[in-house]
């Protein structure tokens, strides 16, 4: 019988990533492999019977923990996480050990200890947790929103703290809304956000929480939860070009309007005097106002003034030169007809 065996290459490492090797006794519910410089990992101690922490060390770096047994390290480059341990010290006939888990930590000693000293014990809440339960020998102790307790020694004592998660609200302004939940979200939920645009406007500025965010032209934008959140949008109008056009685009002029926003004759009528302006071969109005979302053309045709009006002499037998026009009307736009006396 023959057995043959392949083998197949490591696949390298990414050089800009970073594991973290934790040593017996250590624990972490976080990726320890391929993270980023800035990634916090959770590093839990488990203490074995009747011992305590003597050492816990960061690359050979000696870290009080201050009575913790739980530490977050920024990862900045591949380290090496490990803790030794030492017997408990029997307390002294009369004194007393105060124990304190996970997220729990004091400044005080916490063995030797008389009764009647004080402890006084902080906690420390995990990113998007709040507290649940601390106990004191498994008593429930109501801290009245409070992060930190008193504790007076009267014996040896097991102190505890447990977390929920916290829950999150988005409020939503004005013009926004969403098909998601709103309340009661979980850190890394998603909230799926519209934005409807008032007529004849465009969005202006997009906030989460007060800063700017380019939506890139979309009118809709993805939340991911990471606290209580606060939406706002607000617009700016539209600003459409209005075309005049005489004869075809033989006289063109623009002006701009936002829209509804009222169109008068007096700069028209002041450029080219009283002419008949039409849209899409209906008369128009003025004044009137801008209900279109979109760019138009009003157009006039204006008539060549009468051979009358003109004094010419002729050049050639097919030309002549105008050397006055008689515009008695003083009319603004005047056209010249395409002969005179027969010649152009």
């Amino acid at each position: 019988m023959e057995i043959r065996v392949t083998f197949k290459e490591e696949t390298p490492p990414d050089p800009e990533k970073y594991d973290v090797t934790l040593g017996e006794g250590l624990s972490s519910l976080d990726s320890l492999t391929n993270l980023e410089a800035g990634t916090k990992v959770n590093i839990t101690i488990t203490v074995p019977e009747d011992k305590e922490v003597d050492q816990f060390k960061v690359d050979g770096a000696v870290i009080d923990l201050a009575g913790a047994l739980t530490y977050e390290l920024t990862v900045s480059k591949n380290h090496n996480v490990t803790v030794s341990f030492k017997d408990i010290t029997p307390p002294e006939p009369d004194k007393y050990i105060v124990t304190l888990g996970p997220n729990l930590n004091s400044g005080d000693p916490l063995t030797n200890l008389l009764a009647g000293d004080k402890v006084n014990i902080t906690i420390t809440i995990p990113e998007h947790k709040e507290l649940y339960e601390f106990k004191v020998n498994g008593t429930p102790i109501h801290l009245g929103g409070l992060l930190t307790y008193e504790l007076t020694v009267s014996g040896n004592h097991n102190v505890t703290v447990s977390f929920k998660d916290k829950l999150y609200t988005v409020t939503l302004g004005p013009n926004l809304n969403s098909g998601d939940s709103l309340t009661n979200l979980l850190a890394g939920s998603k909230v799926n956000i519209t934005i409807t645009v008032p007529t004849g406007q465009e969005v202006d500025v997009f906030q989460v929480d007060g800063t700017l965010i380019d939506l890139g032209g979309l009118l809709t934008y993805e939340l991911t939860v990471s606290g209580n959140h606060n939406v706002t949008v607000s617009f700016k109008p539209i600003t459409y070009t209005l075309n005049y056009s005489i004869n075809d685009g033989l006289f063109t002029f623009q002006q701009q309007y936002a829209y509804n926003e009222q169109v008068s004759d007096d700069y028209v009528a002041s450029e080219v005097g009283n002419q008949a302006w039409y849209y899409n071969g209906a008369l128009v109005t003025f004044p009137f106002d801008y209900s279109y979302t979109e760019n138009i053309t009003l157009t006039a045709t204006v008539a060549p003034l009468a051979e009358s009006k003109f004094e010419y002499e002729s050049i050639t037998s097919t030309s002549v030169r105008i050397t006055k026009i008689n515009n008695t009307a003083d009319d603004k736009v005047v056209i010249i007809p395409e002969t005179i006396a027969g010649k152009m």
